[in-house]
């Protein structure tokens, strides 16, 4: 995520920003991200935990979704560089595997429901995770010219983020 952050957001080319994601240093606005995602990381988990009740089952259910956009991005994704760390999974991940990830997601989901989790909350998981892996995925392309490792990690993390505030948003809003 902060290698993300830091090549996303400064004002250079597809190419000076794959450098930039490649750079062990922590730049100003890796620093800010990590600070501000983390704090809201925390904050989010002690609402959904004090808040109890079936949102509670969706700590199950948001990391198999953030997952899930992970495979999804890989599985429809070319690798913007010649080689690099997840060139050997990005563009190559083969259909049957993204069809098991996501019969994996809907099963655990399923599973969560009959235990008491409203399917308005995991169809907004799905719907949520489905639309912002796309929108990374499209971030990604105009930024880099592609999908990395770390535009992966970083999708997974802000999916999560993204998927407490949800769930949170219909548990206590709808």
């Amino acid at each position: 995520l902060a290698d993300v952050c830091d090549a996303f957001f400064a004002d250079r080319t597809p190419v000076e920003r794959l450098v930039i994601m490649k750079d062990p240093h922590l730049g100003s606005f890796a620093a800010g991200s990590l600070v501000l995602f983390l704090l809201l990381k925390f904050i989010l988990l002690r609402l959904l935990v004090a808040a109890g009740g079936a949102g509670m089952l969706a700590l199950v259910a948001i990391p198999a979704w953030s997952r899930w956009g992970m495979v999804l991005l890989a599985y429809t994704s070319r690798y913007p560089r010649e080689k690099g760390t997840a060139s050997y999974l990005v563009g190559r991940v083969p259909a049957g595997a993204y069809l098991t990830a996501t019969l994996m997601a809907i099963a655990v989901t399923g599973m969560l429901h009959l235990l008491g989790m409203p399917w308005r909350i995991s169809t907004g998981i799905a719907i949520l995770a489905l639309g912002a892996s796309l929108l990374m995925r499209a971030w990604a392309y105009r930024k880099i010219g592609g999908v990395t490792g770390d535009v992966l990690g970083a999708l997974c993390e802000l999916l999560e983020v993204s998927l407490l505030g949800l769930v949170l948003a219909i548990h206590h809003f709808v």
